[in-house]
């Protein structure tokens, strides 16, 4: 016998909330606003890569921030300092820009949000 789950569970009901609570943004209304977002650095795609690769994170607020790219000794080798909206952003990297293989790690930095992660350059 097939029985309708109520409380929490109509929670997925709706594919916008589903992709919401996935990718950590928070949750959804069915209007399409964040209850409950939060700023947060996504591991970059694909990783490993040879020749591109995508670095996503979410803002929970606006500001003044920094992506920076930066190999195992620490030195800085590719930065983007700005003004960053509220919201999901995309920054893509070309391997030629990076101008390094191995590991590398990548970390934005603002006055309310702080992350970092490791990559990896093959040649």
């Amino acid at each position: 016998m097939h029985r309708s789950l109520g409380g929490p569970w109509k929670f997925f009901q709706s594919k916008e909330r589903i992709w919401g609570r996935l990718f950590g943004s928070g949750f959804v209304t069915p209007e399409g606003t964040e209850v409950n977002a939060k700023s947060e650095l996504f591991q970059n795609y694909p990783n490993p890569f040879d020749q591109r690769t995508l670095i996503g994170f979410r803002l929970a607020k606006e500001g003044r921030g920094t992506l920076s790219i930066h190999d195992v000794t620490g030195r800085t080798l590719r930065s983007i300092e700005k003004d960053w909206t509220k919201g999901y952003h995309e920054v893509r990297f070309d391997r030629k820009e990076i101008g390094a293989t191995g590991v590398l790690y990548y970390r934005f930095e603002s006055g309310f949000f702080t992350d970092s992660k490791k990559m990896v350059v093959l040649e």
